[in-house]
């Protein structure tokens, strides 16, 4: 796209996405690759070559390329049925230009998606609420869980113009002297910010619709990066940080003062306790303790032990590989990484003095982190009440803690979606256990991560609270 005007001109050039190599073999065939992803296509007419080289290097408007096989119909059309597939697959970037120096590069995460037409922006528009500008590395990145590109804003004219469409406005309507660019140039940036979702006709697309209401600009986020299909970063075991940081130890250093707990005799349970039957229908949320009869150290330690306690480290893969940070415990979790952590906070448990505990799966004891009850961990008490409408305070919270560099370390995309599920698989693991002890078992459904990691004393980037759970002595009916 090419338009003149008396003060200058702006330009559209199209070329091959900057992580995606391409090249044209001997057989007249265009074979390109990005990643694991192959793109194949031809035998191509020789009259495409020049066209095609000048695409796979730096690029040229779509007139320039078209141009160069004018004199062919045949070439004309093959280069143009090209081009739109290699577009719809993700496979071109385009950078717009204004009096030679570069505006704006949309840069294709994934396919294009087909289920949605781009705005009309000769009429209302408005940036989607979904659209987030931020810096990534040294670039200034506009993106949206909703498209299927990224904007790179090169020139920060263009970032006021995004900031005027923050409420629905005719474009042509816009002061562009204020934003110091020609009509004609925010008209093409609108087109492209349209064609890539980052723009709406008005805000009931959006607001008023259920289906795109329902999310907010965080979860949506969350779901479109942590699964595959709308972003095209790096997914799954990449081992981002190695090389760059050595691994987090399988579990932390022992602390100064313990309480050791005795280690149950699994096989003598399987002869007392209800059916595995029995104990999954049975599981509920049980919101009161007996506080007449608390919960003692043993059943604490044996509740532990038989939900989160290592039973043996592994070394091996199953194919005999060695296998580092590897060990064995009640509930599975992403690559074994076993990053969940707990901390027992006690109000009421015979034998156990009332404070905050971290618990030591491998050595299966107790590090005391705080001996009593101070005002931080007395107020997270009476928040859990609130949250759960107990009437009481719970005699145990078990606050869930993930040392988050165990999983990033090795996953990309994917490692806080992981945590997650561990943290519900733990859950299960943990009401199932309480069932079979005849305890009083209850999830929380969220909690303080700063406040925790402050009574803690530990760092919330590194490690803090992911979930919370209540444990204490049934009540008898």
């Amino acid at each position: 796209m090419v338009i003149t005007s008396e003060e200058a001109m702006v330009e559209e050039s199209v070329c091959l996405r900057d992580d995606a190599t391409g090249v044209l073999d001997e057989n007249g065939r265009l074979l390109l690759s990005r990643d694991s992803k192959r793109f194949e296509v031809g035998p191509l007419l020789a009259e495409l070559v020049p066209s095609l080289e000048i695409l796979l290097a730096d690029g040229a408007p779509e007139e320039v390329l078209r141009g160069m096989v004018s004199q062919n119909t045949q070439a004309v059309e093959q280069l143009h049925v090209l081009l739109r597939r290699m577009d719809d697959r993700g496979w071109l970037q385009r950078v717009l230009t204004f009096k030679g120096q570069p505006l704006l590069t949309m840069k294709p995460l994934v396919a294009k998606p087909q289920d949605r037409q781009a705005p009309d922006v000769a009429g209302v528009v408005t940036l989607s609420r979904f659209a987030l500008l931020r810096r990534v590395g040294a670039e200034l990145v506009l993106e949206s869980p909703r498209s299927s590109a990224v904007a790179v804003v090169h020139d920060p004219r263009v970032g006021a113009f995004v900031t005027s469409l923050c409420r629905p406005v005719l474009v042509d309507q816009l002061d562009a002297e204020a934003i110091g660019l020609p009509a004609s140039v925010l008209s093409v940036v609108a087109t492209l910010l349209g064609d890539a979702s980052f723009l709406v006709p008005d805000l009931a697309e959006e607001e008023a619709d259920m289906r795109l209401a329902q999310w907010s600009l965080p979860d949506l986020f969350f779901h479109s990066r942590s699964r595959q299909g709308r972003h095209a970063n790096g997914y799954g075991a990449t081992w981002p940080l190695r090389g760059r940081f050595a691994p987090l130890p399988v579990v932390d250093e022992q602390g100064e003062s313990v309480i050791a707990l005795t280690r149950p005799d699994l096989a003598a349970p399987a002869a007392e306790e209800p059916a595995f039957t029995s104990v999954l229908e049975g599981r509920q949320s049980i919101r009161a303790h007996d506080d007449d009869q608390p919960i003692t150290l043993e059943q604490l330690g044996a509740f532990l032990y038989r939900s989160a306690g290592v039973r043996h480290q592994v070394t091996a893969f199953s194919d005999g590989s060695p296998r580092p940070l590897g060990m064995a415990r009640p509930y599975p979790t992403g690559g074994a990484l076993y990053e969940l952590e707990l901390y027992p906070v006690v109000h009421r448990c015979a034998g156990l003095y009332p404070g905050l505990y971290h618990y030591d799966p491998l050595r299966n004891q107790l590090d005391i982190v705080t001996a009593g009850l101070n005002p931080g961990l007395e107020s997270l008490l009476q928040q859990t009440c609130a949250k759960t409408g107990m009437a009481r305070r719970p005699q145990v919270l078990l606050t869930v803690t993930a040392r988050f560099g165990k999983v990033m370390y090795k996953y990309e995309a994917i490692p806080y979606a992981t945590i997650l599920k561990n943290v519900g698989v733990l859950y299960q693991t943990m009401y199932l256990v309480a069932t079979a002890m005849g305890l009083a078992p209850c999830a929380v459904g969220g909690g303080d991560s700063d406040s925790f990691a402050a009574l803690a004393g530990l760092d919330y980037y590194e490690e803090t609270s992911v979930g919370e759970f209540l444990v204490g002595s049934r009540r008898q009916s």
